[in-house]
């Protein structure tokens, strides 16, 4: 999204600066009373003058540029999954953990410390505490009593290690090993 974000800017950005050089251009020849340069004005003026808003394809074309004007503002208003997760601290500049590796940290602790045969964690951080959700494959073998208080604490030592607040709240889900992942 945010490579989209840049591209569009820079688009805009460009096209404004072309408008601008182009209308100081024309503003100048028009002050010293001289013909326009690089805009034949007479040939868009008289376009625009018979062009109607009742005519087909100047409401195809104010339409679609509506839609798209609301496409891309909802797609920006969008609610997304922070990318990052601020870690606590005194005030004094702020530390940032990413996602992503922060949920494959959580999940192998998980599978390095229990008999989980896989686990799936998802992290949603919040400015004063996070969240993780914990989904782990149970084997046949293993009873969900006695591997629950093994995977919370591997989630909550991996935790601890990351830096997490520890107002964190912690949700693990078992699922039988054929249930899910494999």
């Amino acid at each position: 999204m945010r490579a989209l974000n840049r591209l569009l800017s820079l688009a805009l950005g460009v096209g404004l600066v072309a408008a601008g050089g182009i209308g100081l251009v024309e503003v100048a020849a028009f002050a010293l009373r001289a013909e326009p340069i690089l805009v034949p004005v007479e040939r868009w003026l008289g376009v625009l003058r018979v062009t109607t808003f009742r005519q087909r394809g100047v409401l195809l074309v104010c339409g679609l540029t509506a839609l798209a004007g609301l496409a891309l503002l909802l797609f920006q208003a969008w609610p997304r999954r922070a990318a990052r997760a601020r870690l606590p601290g005194d005030g004094h500049g702020a530390w940032w953990l990413e996602r992503a590796p922060a949920e494959e940290a959580i999940r192998r602790a998980v599978l390095h410390g229990t008999r989980a045969s896989w686990a799936h964690a998802r992290l949603r951080p919040r400015a004063r505490r996070w969240r993780v959700a914990i989904e782990v494959g149970t084997p046949p073998s293993v009873l969900v009593e006695d591997l629950r208080p093994q995977v919370e604490h591997g989630a909550r030592a991996a935790l601890v290690r990351l830096g997490a607040p520890q107002t964190s709240a912690l949700r693990v889900f078992m699922r039988r090993a054929g249930d899910g992942e494999g």
